[in-house]
């Protein structure tokens, strides 16, 4: 017996089964005993781990209810060891599961006589309440579980596995599922377990009631907890709380439950339970609800048939069951309604939220039906609760406000007469609301669709009117100023919401219902105007400033709506009432009634606006002309009203009311603006009724534009700022805004008629009010709150972006006469002197002038350069040069603004230059010098500089092109100093270098950027005088030997100074972080341009280091760290500059180099990264102009490039860009006869069918139609040819045909005809011209070749072998390579299927050597003949013969016995 340091195997045995722990004084504990013993490799004893399963299971179960450390279910060590014992090698997982295979049959016997259940629900209950973490433990713990519970679930019963849910859950509600990582996903996979065996449990028990009660009372808070993972919890996590909520729902929802309901109605219990919840927990219980309820209707729909099918012995119809479903899921809505009734006083926007969801679900289930007045009560109720919530929006209740409308939206949905009842106070509640919700929006669409289904708008009008009537406004304690501007800027009066109202009034309201519609609301303004003058008669008698007694008729006016109204009040109901006027009798379908109602309505119109408009004006003016003003204002929003009316009405044309008021009427008007006090909006109206009458000739327009502009001038103030919308023109905003308010409405809409009708003097005033403003405000800086804010700033840019300012002529001379007069100072400026002695001619110009100058020129920006003249554009530019000059001599004593001024000057400059297209002035060279040398450094200026740099860098590169092409043109003497500097720039050290060398470096590479893209060197250095002017005429004069050799010398110095740079830079790319190295992309630039100048100089170059392999390298494995993508091309320019001056042999080696970067980065990149790469490519390729260039032949090699390097799972995506590839080279046919482009295509697809890996798998039926169309137009006849013969797209053809044979016989099977056409055509390009044959008959014989085939050479005996091994193919036996893993294949040839096509292609054979004009070369046939033979072994004998009768003449048939004789001495007969 072996024996080891545990002693015997009888000693082990009785130490385990010993009563003590442990089992002698000097002995250790048991379960350092059982580790010993597993551990001990030299201890041996029979089924060791099922000893040790055994005994660790039995002390488990037997000691589980014991205390403190006697108790073994929270030991590591006892878990740690049964998991070893599971888990061992000789174990075998064959699932997901974990179930165990060769341990069954020792480990199920063990389990049969130790249940684990009470074991599991043990552990978790006391995890569940110790203090300390035990999620360590619980993993290693559910790795035993996971191996042991499917052997042992089978025999728990459904209360047992009911305990062991409970225990697991509480423990998961403990620690929350989001804390489970993917190291503890086996805790996850116990809980699934557990939940699935309790499910078939369930699902088979006949005591569902019980576990329902159960589960009910005992877990179902714990069940709660579990089944809501958070928003960033990860897949499995929402797999596993799906899971939970499902067992759940099978234990409240099944049919035994379900139909021990009372009438199908919420269980009482039930409701208890989560009636005690919501008041404890309510945010995890009325979180559920709407997946409860979602859950609650698939059941019963489920058992639809068992619950509602049967009924007092009768079937019932399939009606009567859809109605008691519906009366079943409305009830139990009654009940989680009542629940979150109770919670709704603690959490508003989750109740509200809830209710939401649960009414889309009734709306999606349509569960409603009118005749359940339970239903109707329980919706109706959730409505009130709606309207309640509506009622006092602050700032505690605001945020349910927008849940709140789409509970209202949702009823809605559900049926529009649940509310129909309360929709006066719906909308009543809605005018209170502010604008900031635009959930109001929705509901109001709904109600406004329902009645335009209905053709009842006239209805929807009244009821929109309604719900800003006295009797509602009344309610608000507010100020009647405050409300009025409350219900203004409401959502009944948003934009939106008024242009879809308009749109429905004149699409659905029916020729019956207009003149009743237009009659209602202007007898309401009527109305409403009498009711005011009454109560404001009555306030003025009651502070004795009025009658005190009256006739008894005068009281007898009927009010709109009875009870104690203040006049301001009506008022106020007046004005909106008016703005809702507008937009219905604006909107009115007046074209679809008969011409009677049209002219009643006009009249109607006529009427209300001659007896309103005199009343309300005259009864303003007798307010505001009294000493005590506190009623004026009522009278002045009444005044306001009727002018909106009456304006609105009068500018409709398609009306033709010709509406004409008296003169006193317009005269008050006029009085009435000069009076102190108004009211902005009041002000606002009575400039737009002037105006309008001004432009209908009925007032003298020069009158109201003195008043106008008048009152600009005294009171324009650029600080103030309007939102735009005339509600807000309040008198608390102080008179500014009205006056904002006017300069708006001037610009924007009556400029027409201060061009034609205004004095030259007006509009001088005019302009220069509008000269004043300062077009950098807020709305360049960025400074103000919103883009909803309207200043003086963004009401003169947006005239400005107005194309029809520049089309006013009057208007446009001043605007150009006033700023020549405020740039008059610079007209005697000299800019040569200024540039050589700027201090003596900074004194001549103030602070202030040359602010205001600036200030023209950011002007200027704006206006189109179309319109103004060449002498004025000219005259503009020289100021602009001469104002830069200056404001950067006074850049110290401006400050920042000088910065932002000097911006604006180059940003114009810039224009001028690119609109003239010229630099034609004497100082051209001192001004670029100026510009290079005396840019400010970035210290001084914070946010600026980057703008400035980039102008200047435009500007000094239209100066180098312009000195450029003057060289070209025999003037170089500015050029060649411009390199002079730059060499001289470039020999000082960088330390010693001045503080504009950021300038100065980006000059040089601008200089020789735009020289090597622009200019192209001619091969001769030096150009006879004589012919120079032809050469200028066309472009073609080239540079002179001076001006060359001061270029060399140059581009010596650059690369003296930047390799230097460089060959820093490289060696510290193995050492520095990639942002030292790649974000230094001014040196990578100027690398760039130093290798494009020695390109463009023919210099020489293979002796210059190379960087460009580094570069690539770090860009590609530190990828991640770049956020610039400066910064990427700046070393693709690298790259590519490297690459053309390379030559031939250096070029291929760096473009080896290079795919092998590319390839190895496409295979890390993600998916969607890729497929953006694909489509990128692809887009690339369909938008290209011109075939010839190189770029599309450098596009598809990327492709092939990419294609062959895709990631891992994204075949799809290869597969569908291959597709498409394939079909744009078919509908392209220029694509291939460039011959760099067709090499490229032939190439990848060559690649792509020939790939070792799944590649050919990937290929589509349809992709073969393509195929055969591209290889059809490639062998096709053609009447041009190239030079010389190119037999690479002979061999590629072979090659692509080849593979499809080889890899995809049962795509090619199908297209038989098409591969036999292709042999035919392969077979005649082996033909050769017969020598000394004339023109005529060489040209006959080309035009039956192919393109790339040429005259002078042939193809060759190599091209033969090839076709014959394709042909031989044919007869080779392979397996197909497709994705599907079926049975296993059997390997075929096309032998077969091919031989009724042999016959056609050994007649082109034929055909090809018997030729007149041509000969197939003796070696060509005999490469050929062994493919040949191939045909003649697929043909046989008796197609041979018919061949031989029906197809060939004499000289054919000696061709054919011949070749079947050869065939014959070559063939295998079978002895031997």
């Amino acid at each position: 017996m072996a024996a080891s340091r545990c002693g015997s195997v009888q000693d082990f045995i009785r130490a385990l089964k010993a009563p003590s722990d442990p089992p002698r004084l000097d002995s250790s504990l048991k379960i350092e005993l059982a580790r010993e013993a597993w551990e001990d490799a030299t201890f041996h004893l029979p089924n060791k781990g099922e000893v040790i399963a055994d005994w660790i299971l039995t002390r488990l179960l037997k000691d589980k209810v014991k205390e403190g450390h006697a108790n073994p279910l929270l030991d590591f060590r006892f878990w740690k060891l049964l998991a070893d014992v599971l888990t061992s090698s000789k174990t075998v997982y064959v699932n997901a599961k974990f179930t165990p295979v060769t341990i069954k049959s020792w480990l199920l016997p063990i389990l049969n006589r130790t249940p684990i259940a009470p074991i599991i629900s043990g552990y978790f209950t006391m995890s569940h309440l110790v203090d300390h973490d035990t999620l360590p433990l619980t993993t290693l713990v559910s790795q035993c579980i996971v191996v042991l519970w499917p052997l042992a679930a089978s025999k728990f019963s459904p209360e047992m596995l009911l305990e062991c849910l409970g225990a697991v859950l509480a423990y998961l509600g403990k620690i929350h599922l989001d804390r489970l990582g993917h190291s503890q996903k086996a805790i996850g996979t116990v809980a699934s377990l557990i939940a699935s065996s309790y499910r078939t449990a369930l699902s088979n028990s006949a005591a569902k009631k019980k576990l329902y009660a159960a589960f009910l009372q005992h877990h179902i808070f714990d069940w709660l907890q579990c089944i809501k993972p958070g928003v960033d919890s990860q897949q499995w996590h929402q797999s596993l709380a799906s899971e939970i909520f499902v067992t759940g729902i099978e234990t409240f929802f099944n049919l035994d439950i379900l139909r021990a309901l009372d009438d199908k109605k919420c269980d009482a219990t039930f409701k208890e339970t989560l009636l005690k919840l919501s008041v404890t927990s309510p945010s995890a219980v009325i979180d559920v609800f709407p997946s409860l309820y979602q859950s609650f209707m698939q059941s019963i729909k489920r058992y639809k048939g068992a619950l509602f099918g049967q009924s007092s012995g009768r079937a019932v119809s399939t009606g009567n069951a859809i109605v008691q479903l519906q009366t079943a899921g409305m009830a139990f809505l009654s009940c989680l309604d009542e629940v979150i009734t109770s919670a709704s006083s603690t959490q508003h926007v989750l109740v509200w939220r809830t209710r939401v969801e649960l009414l889309a679900i009734v709306h999606n289930e349509n569960l409603y039906n009118a005749d359940d007045e339970d239903a109707t009560r329980t919706l109706r109720h959730i409505g009130e609760l709606a309207i309640a919530a509506l009622a006092s929006p602050d700032d505690n209740h605001m945020p349910q406000v927008p849940l709140a409308l789409e509970a209202l939206s949702a009823l809605t949905r559900v049926d529009y007469d649940i509310m129909s009842p309360s929709f006066s106070t719906i909308w009543s509640r809605i005018a209170l609301i502010p604008d900031t919700h635009s959930t109001a929006l929705p509901y109001l669409d709904l109600l406004l669709e329902y009645h335009m289904k209905t053709r009842t708008i006239p209805n929807f009008i009244y009821s929109w009117t309604d719900a800003f009537s006295v009797q509602y406004l009344r309610s608000s304690l507010e100020d009647p100023q405050h409300v009025y501007r409350l219900v203004a800027s409401s959502p009944l009066f948003c934009f939106p919401y008024l242009d879809r109202l308009s749109k429905a009034i004149h699409g659905f309201v029916t020729p019956g219902q207009i003149k009743e519609l237009a009659d209602n609301m202007i007898q309401r303004l009527y109305s409403l105007f009498k009711e005011f003058r009454e109560l404001d008669k009555k306030r003025t008698a009651d502070d004795g400033r009025g009658p005190r007694k009256r006739r008894k008729k005068d009281l007898e006016v009927t009010p709109v709506i009875g009870g104690d109204s203040t006049p301001d009040l009506i008022a106020v109901t007046f004005s909106l009432s008016a703005r809702a006027a507008v937009v219905v009798l604006s909107s009115l379908p007046m074209h679809s009634t008969s011409e009677e109602i049209r002219e009643e309505t006009r009249n109607s119109f006529r009427e209300a606006c001659t007896a309103l408009v005199p009343r309300a004006l005259k009864g303003a003016s007798k307010a505001m002309s009294t000493d005590d003003r506190r009623s004026s204002w009522g009278w002045q929003m009444v005044a306001t009203a009727s002018l909106r009316v009456y304006h609105s009405l009068a500018v409709i044309r398609q009306l033709h009311l010709n509406l004409r008021c008296d003169q006193h009427v317009f005269r008050d008007l006029i009085l009435a603006s000069e009076l102190d006090d108004v009211v902005p909006e009041y002000m606002l109206e009575i400039a737009r009724v002037l105006l309008g009458e001004a432009a209908d000739g009925v007032i003298e327009p020069e009158l109201i534009f003195d008043g106008l502009l008048h009152h600009l001038e005294l009171h324009l103030r650029c600080s103030v700022s309007w939102s735009g919308r005339t509600h807000d023109l309040t008198p608390a905003a102080g008179e500014p805004q009205a006056v904002l308010a006017l300069f708006q409405l001037l610009l924007t809409r009556w400029l027409p008629l201060l061009e034609s009708s205004a004095s030259t003097n007006q509009i001088l005033r005019l302009v220069k009010l509008m000269l004043e403003v300062d077009v950098r405000g807020p709305l360049l800086d960025g400074t103000t709150s919103s883009h909803r804010v309207l200043t003086v700033n963004t009401a003169f840019v947006s005239t400005l972006r107005n194309a029809e300012l520049w089309e006013l002529q009057r208007v446009r001379d001043a605007f150009v006469g006033q700023l020549n007069e405020y740039t008059a100072v610079l007209e005697s400026v000299d800019l040569a002197e200024l540039l050589i002695d700027p201090k003596a001619m900074v004194a001549r110009v103030s602070q202030t002038e040359l602010t205001r100058i600036s200030s023209v020129f950011e002007f200027l920006l704006y206006a189109p350069d179309e319109y103004f003249s060449r002498n004025s554009r000219a005259n503009f530019l020289r100021k602009a040069l001469v104002s830069d000059v200056l404001l950067r001599r006074q850049d110290e004593i401006l400050g920042e603004r000088s910065m932002r001024s000097l911006v604006g000057v180059r940003e114009f400059t810039r224009r001028m230059y690119t609109h003239l297209g010229t630099i034609d002035h004497p100082a051209a060279k001192t001004f670029c010098d100026y510009l290079t040398d005396s840019t400010p450094s970035a210290s001084h200026y914070d946010g600026h500089e980057d703008e400035l740099v980039t102008v200047t860098m435009k500007i000094i590169g239209m100066y180098m092109t312009s000195f450029l092409i003057h060289a070209r043109a025999g003037y170089e003497n500015t050029a060649l100093e411009v390199v002079q500097s730059f060499s001289i720039y470039l020999s000082i050290p960088v330390q010693q270098r001045p503080p504009s060398h950021l300038i100065r470096e980006k000059s040089i590479l601008q200089f020789t950027s735009t020289l090597t893209s622009s200019h192209h060197l001619s091969q001769y250095a030096l150009i006879p005088t004589s012919i120079k002017y032809y050469l200028i005429l066309i472009n073609e004069f080239s540079f002179n030997e001076t001006f060359m050799s001061k270029l060399l010398e140059l581009y010596e110095r650059m690369v003296a100074v930047f390799s230097l740079e460089m060959n820093v830079l490289s060696r510290k790319a193995y050492s520095h972080p990639v942002a030292d190295v790649l974000f230094r992309n001014h040196f990578l630039r100027a690398w760039s341009c130093t290798l494009d100048l020695g390109r463009w100089l023919s210099a020489r170059t293979f002796d210059l280091p190379i960087f460009g392999h580094v570069l690539v390298g770090q860009l590609l494995e530190r990828a991640s760290s770049l956020s610039n993508d400066d910064d990427c091309l700046a070393v693709l320019d690298v790259v590519l500059a490297e690459l053309q001056m390379a030559d031939e042999s250096h070029h291929y080696e760096e473009l080896v180099r290079l795919d092998t970067r590319l390839s190895g980065a496409c295979k890390t990149l993600l998916a969607t990264h890729f497929s953006y790469l694909l489509d990128y490519v692809f887009e690339a390729l369909s938008v290209t102009d011109d075939p010839r260039d190189q770029d599309a032949a450098n596009l598809v090699h990327f492709s092939t490039l990419l294609l062959h390097s895709s990631p891992e799972g994204t075949a799809k995506l290869t597969q569908n860009f291959v597709t498409k590839f394939l079909h744009l080279c078919a509908d392209q046919p220029e694509y291939l006869a460039c011959p760099p482009l067709r090499r490229e295509i032939l190439k990848f697809m060559s690649r792509q069918f020939n790939d070792k890996t799944s590649k050919p798998a990937s290929i589509r039926p349809a992709d073969l139609s393509s195929l055969w169309s591209i290889i059809g137009f490639l062998l096709s006849e053609s009447e041009d040819h190239a030079a010389t013969t190119d037999p690479d797209v002979f061999h590629e053809i072979v090659s692509i045909i080849s593979a499809l044979i080889r890899l995809r016989r049962d795509l090619v099977v199908n297209t038989l005809p098409h591969l036999g056409f292709v042999l035919c055509q392969l077979t005649k390009c082996l033909r050769a011209i017969r020598p000394h044959l004339g023109a005529k008959q060489t040209k006959l014989v080309m035009n039956t070749l192919p393109s790339w085939i040429s005259a002078n050479k042939p193809l060759s005996a190599h091209e033969s072998k090839a076709l014959a091994r394709l042909m031989t193919t044919l007869a080779v036996k392979t397996l197909v390579r497709t994705y599907e893993t079926g049975d296993a294949q059997k390997a075929e040839s096309l032998a077969r299927p091919f031989s009724k096509h042999a016959a056609y292609v050994l007649t082109a054979y034929t055909e090809a050597v018997n030729d007149t004009l041509c000969h197939v070369a003796a070696p060509v046939r005999k490469e050929l003949h062994s493919g040949l033979f191939a045909l003649c072994e697929m043909l046989g004998e008796y197609n041979r013969d018919a061949l031989m009768v029906s197809a060939l003449d004499a000289d054919g048939k000696t061709i054919m016995k011949a070749l079947w004789k050869d065939y014959e001495k070559e063939r295998y007969m079978g002895q031997g």
